[in-house]
Formats: C-alpha cells, sequence, structure tokens
C-alpha cells in the first residue's frame, strides 16, 4: 500500500519540527525503492529535504551516473511535494494554494547536490564544453550560465 511513515526528530510548538519520512510508495514492476527523507519545516514557512542516496540500480554509492541521479531528483520533488502534504492541514493546503494562485503543487524548489568527488575530474570550464559534459549536467541542475571552480 502507499503509505508514509513519519518519525518525528525534534520540535518546538510554535517554532519548527525535524522529522524523518520512510516513503513506500508503489513503484513499478520490479522496481525496488528504499527511500527516507529528513524534513524541516520553520514557521515562517521554510521547508528543508535531505536525503543520501546509498545505491541506484547496480551502482552502489559510487559511480552515480548523473542520468540516474536525474530521476532521482524528479523522484525526490514529486515524493517531497506528497510528503508535506500529508502532514500540514487543510487551512495550510488552502495558504499555499492562495500564495501560489492555485498551482501549489508546482512551486519552485531548488536542490543541492553534495559529492564527494565527480568522475572525470575536470575543471569548471571544461565541463561547460557545448557537448556531451554539459548535457549532462542539464539534466541535473537545468539550463547553465557559468561555472567556477572552487578549489582544486
Amino acid at each position: 500500500p502507499e503509505l508514509t511513515s513519519v518519525e518525528v526528530l525534534d520540535y518546538t510548538e510554535t517554532n519548527h519540527i525535524n522529522f524523518e519520512a520512510e516513503i513506500r510508495f508503489r513503484e513499478d514492476p520490479g522496481v525496488v525503492q528504499v527511500e527516507t527523507f529528513g524534513v524541516s519545516l520553520n514557521a515562517e514557512g521554510t521547508c528543508f529535504y535531505g536525503m543520501q542516496v546509498e545505491a541506484v540500480m547496480n551502482r552502489i554509492k559510487d559511480n552515480i551516473s548523473l542520468d540516474h541521479l536525474s530521476r532521482i531528483l524528479v523522484d525526490a520533488q514529486e515524493d517531497s511535494s506528497s510528503i508535506v502534504d500529508s502532514v500540514i492541514s487543510q487551512y495550510q493546503r488552502d495558504l499555499l494554494d492562495l500564495v501560489f494562485i492555485g498551482d501549489a503543487a508546482n512551486r519552485n524548489k531548488f536542490n543541492l547536490i553534495i559529492a564527494n568527488e565527480i568522475t572525470p575530474h575536470l575543471t569548471a570550464g571544461e565541463y561547460m564544453d557545448k557537448g556531451e559534459y554539459e548535457n549532462e549536467f542539464k539534466q541535473v541542475i537545468g539550463d547553465t550560465r557559468a561555472a567556477y571552480d572552487i578549489t582544486e
């Protein structure tokens, strides 16, 4: 069945709540998905989701392709909205609809991806090659205007 298990980690009654949600949505035949989100909601309306990717298909921890990562991000976007929708009140849903002019389900979300390394190890400029590498990144982060090296 399509269920979500929620475990409250900590909260203050009027300011914030942090919880962990285990997703048990029905998947396509042959697809095994273990998905757990960390969720943080605060009184100002900020909502953070977090997850650690441990395996995709036959890739465990390392060498997860950007193609697979882009599919995970789409799934996480949809599932995170379902999680929050299941724990907020009707009044809060009505407020979201008001703020987003009836389109709360499609509100903007931002992804932050942290990785230990990217293979091949190239400079930011080399990834902006107008070819294969840049196209792979666009699958995950969308249109790119610029890229910068932070450290070597």
